[in-house]
C-alpha cells in the first residue's frame, strides 16, 4: 500500500493538502534521499500497520477425558481472525527510534502562492506536541495518529508511588515500635522529604554542569587529556542513585566528554571537542537540532547553493569570488546571525557555527569544481551543490548526542505545591490508618501495617495522582535497532522444539499507562467504583526481516519498505499466566506481521 494511504485526518483533508503529499513522496524524495545517503540509512518517519494474528491462550480447555490441560502461556497460537494496529515510527540522525502516538506535516512558511510547489523537505516540520502548533502559520496541514497507542509520562506518577512507599514503610516501622501516630507521622515525614528536592532531576543535573562541569573546568580536563574525569565519577553516580527517576546524564555526559578528548587528535582541537561534547547535554531546549533542521538553515542552502553556482557560471570566478558571493546571500546572514543565537552560553559551544561553515563551504567546493570542469548550467548546478549541502548536513549528524532530558509536564508537576504538600497530607493518613489497623487487628504486624498504611495514603493523594496521570509525553524513546535483519523475526508457533529459541529483540518499549491516567479502560468517571483503575503495562517489541526477504524495498517512487514481526504483552488487564504468576507472570501475548513505509526523511522532531 503507498505511504500516502496513510494520511488520515486530525485536520481538513484537501487538495491543496494532497498536492503537498504527493510532492513529498513523488518529487522531493528522488533527490533528497540520494542527498542524505551517507547519514543513518533509516531516518525519518515510517507509518504502517501491525496485523495481529496470534495470541496465547488463556483458558484451560478438557481432553476427552475431562482432564484441564493447560496450554503453553508463552507461545501464541493462530486466531481465526486479526486485528490490525497502526504503528508510527520516528528514526533520528543518530539511529535513535521513538514510537509517536500521532503527528502533524505542517508547512513552516506562508510565503509565495498557496499551491506552489516545495523543493524541499526543509520546507516542512515534524511535529508531535500540539502545543507547537501556533508557532507555525495557519494552514491545511495532513496529521498522522494512531488510536491504539496512548502514554503518559509514567515517571510523574513514579514520583508520587516513591513518596507512598517512603512514608508506608517509615510508619509500619513506627508504629511496631511504638504505637503512636504523632511519632509514626514524623517518622514518614522525614523518609519522604528527599523524594522531592530529588524528583527534580532537571535542576539535579543543571546543578551537577555548573559545579563540576564549568566552561574553565572542561577547558582543564581537556588540556589534561581527560585526567580528572574519573574523579567525578562517584558523586555523579550517586546522584543517579538517590532519585527513582534513575537519571544517567551524569554519568552520560562524563562518557561523552572523555571520548571527545581522546577522539579529538590534535591537542589543539580537543578543547573545542570536549566544550561541544558537554554544550549538547546544556542543550536541554535542543537548540543546535532546531537551528540545523530549521527554516532559516533549508533556505540558506538553497539561496548560497544558487548564488554559488550563478557565480561558477561566470568565466574566470576564483574560489574566493565564489565564497564571498555566496556568504551575501540574505539566507545566509540569517542562519549566521541564528548561529550565534543557537549555542549554549555557558560553554565555547560552535557546534551551529561549524554546522554552518562545513555546510557552505561544501557547497563553494563544489562550485568551483564545477567552474573548472566545463560550461556550467546555472540551475542544473544549483539543484546539484542543494543536494551537496543537504548531503554535507547529513553527515554531520551521524553520531549526533540525543540527550533523554525529562518532560516539561513532569518538571512542572514535581515543581508544583500539590507535590510538595503530598509528603504531610500522606504521611498524616498513613499514621492514622497504621494506629487504626492496631485497634482493629491485635495480631498486625509490620506488613499488615505497610499495606493499610499505603492503601491510606494512595487514597490520600487522588488528585495528585490524578494530576500526574495527566503528565503528557509525546514520544515514546525504544531501545535497540531500527535495521534489516534486527533481532529474530520468527513467529513463537513455528519454532520448533529443535530449533534454536527465541533469539534477542530489534526493538523493545514499555508503555504504562497509570491506573489515573485519563483514558484507562477501568476508569469511569460516571462510576463510583470505577474512580480509579490498574496499571497497565504494554511490553512492545519489534523484529525485522533480513536482506534476505526484501526487508528494505522501494514500493515507489521515493517510499521505502520494511517489514517484520511485532509482539506485544499486556499485564494488567486479565490475571498474570503461568505456573509462577507471583514470581514469573506471563501476560497477554500478542503477535503479527508488520510492515512500515518511509514517508518523510526528516530526521528531527519538532524543529521549527
Amino acid at each position: 500500500m503507498g505511504a500516502a494511504n496513510w494520511i488520515e485526518g486530525g485536520f481538513e483533508v484537501s487538495k491543496k493538502c494532497n498536492m503537498i503529499m504527493n510532492v513529498i513522496l513523488c518529487v522531493l524524495f528522488a533527490g533528497v534521499l540520494t542527498a542524505l545517503g551517507g547519514s543513518n540509512p533509516y531516518r525519518g518517519l515510517w507509518v504502517g500497520q501491525a496485523k495481529l494474528n496470534f495470541v496465547n491462550e488463556v483458558s484451560i480447555p478438557l481432553d476427552e477425558d475431562n482432564v484441564p490441560i493447560a496450554p503453553d502461556p508463552n507461545v501464541p497460537t493462530p486466531t481465526s481472525d486479526q486485528a490490525q494496529i497502526r504503528v508510527i515510527l520516528h528514526v533520528n540522525g543518530a539511529g535513535q527510534v521513538n514510537l509517536l502516538k500521532d503527528v502533524a506535516i505542517l508547512k513552516r512558511s506562508d510565503e509565495g502562492e498557496t499551491n506552489q510547489l516545495f523543493s524541499s523537505e526543509a520546507d516542512f516540520s515534524l511535529v508531535t506536541d500540539e502545543r507547537l502548533y501556533e508557532d507555525f502559520p495557519v494552514q491545511e496541514a495532513k496529521r498522522i495518529a494512531s488510536a491504539v497507542f496512548d502514554f503518559g509520562d509514567i515517571k510523574a506518577t513514579e514520583a508520587v508511588d516513591a513518596i507512598v512507599l517512603k512514608i508506608s514503610s517509615a510508619v509500619a516501622k513506627s508504629i511496631v515500635d511504638t504505637v503512636d501516630e504523632t511519632t509514626a507521622e514524623n517518622a514518614a515525614i522525614a523518609a519522604a522529604n528527599d523524594v522531592v528536592p530529588n524528583a527534580d532531576v532537571a535542576e539535579t543535573f543543571d546543578a551537577f554542569l555548573k559545579d563540576k562541569l564549568p566552561k574553565n573546568d572542561v577547558t582543564a580536563l581537556a588540556e589534561a587529556n581527560g585526567v580528572g574525569i574519573d574523579a567525578l565519577r562517584p558523586e555523579a553516580q550517586i546522584l543517579v542513585d538517590q532519585s527513582f527517576y534513575n537519571d544517567t546524564r551524569t554519568i552520560d555526559v562524563l562518557d561523552s566528554l572523555a571520548t571527545a578528548i581522546a577522539d579529538a587528535t590534535p591537542p589543539a582541537e580537543k578543547t573545542a571537542a570536549a566544550q561541544n561534547a558537554v554544550a549538547r547535554f546544556a542543550d536541554v531546549n535542543n537548540l543546535f537540532e532546531r537551528f540545523v533542521h530549521g527554516l532559516v538553515f533549508g533556505d540558506m542552502i538553497r539561496e548560497v547553493a544558487l548564488a554559488a553556482a550563478t557565480q561558477a557560471a561566470v568565466s574566470g570566478s576564483t574560489h574566493a569570488v565564489i565564497d564571498s558571493q555566496s556568504r551575501v546571500a540574505p539566507a545566509y546572514i540569517q542562519a549566521a546571525i541564528d548561529a550565534l543565537n543557537a549555542k549554549v552560553s555557558a560553554y565555547t559551544d560552535t557546534a551551529s557555527s561549524n554546522a554552518l561553515e562545513s555546510v557552505v563551504s561544501g557547497i563553494v567546493d563544489s562550485a568551483y569544481l564545477a567552474s573548472t570542469s566545463g560550461v556550467v548550467v546555472v540551475n542544473a548546478l544549483a539543484a546539484q551543490l542543494e543536494s551537496d549541502g543537504f548531503s554535507v548536513l547529513a553527515e554531520l549528524q551521524q553520531g549526533m548526542v540525543s540527550v533523554d532530558i525529562p518532560s516539561t509536564d513532569y518538571s512542572e508537576f514535581v515543581r508544583s505545591q500539590d507535590f510538595s504538600d503530598a509528603v504531610s497530607i500522606a504521611a498524616a493518613a498513613a499514621a492514622k490508618a497504621a494506629v487504626a489497623e492496631t485497634n482493629f487487628d491485635p495480631f498486625y504486624t509490620e506488613f499488615s501495617l505497610e499495606g493499610q498504611a499505603r492503601i491510606a495514603a494512595t487514597l490520600a493523594l487522588k488528585s495528585v495522582y490524578s494530576e500526574a496521570g495527566r503528565a503528557r509525553q509525546t514520544e515514546l524513546p525504544l531501545d535497540g535497532s531500527f535495521a534489516a535483519g534486527s533481532g529474530d523475526a520468527r513467529f513463537l508457533s513455528l519454532i520448533s522444539s529443535t530449533d534454536a529459541p527465541l533469539g534477542g529483540a530489534g526493538l523493545t518499549g514499555t508503555i504504562i499507562l497509570p491506573a489515573n491516567h485519563p483514558t484507562n479502560p477501568f476508569r469511569h468517571r460516571r462510576h463510583p467504583d470505577h474512580t480509579i483503575g490498574f496499571n497497565i503495562e504494554r511490553r512492545l517489541r519489534f523484529d525485522f526481516d533480513g536482506a534476505s526477504t526484501n526487508a528494505l524495498e522501494r514500493t515507489g517512487l521515493g517510499v521505502e519498505r520494511i517489514t517484520g514481526v511485532y509482539r506485544e504483552e499486556f499485564f494488567g488487564l486479565h490475571k498474570s499466566l503461568g505456573p509462577e504468576p507471583s514470581t514469573s507472570p506471563i501476560g497477554l501475548k500478542v503477535e503479527g506481521s508488520f510492515e512500515l513505509n518511509r514517508i518523510s526523511l526528516i530526521d528531527t522532531l519538532n524543529a521549527r
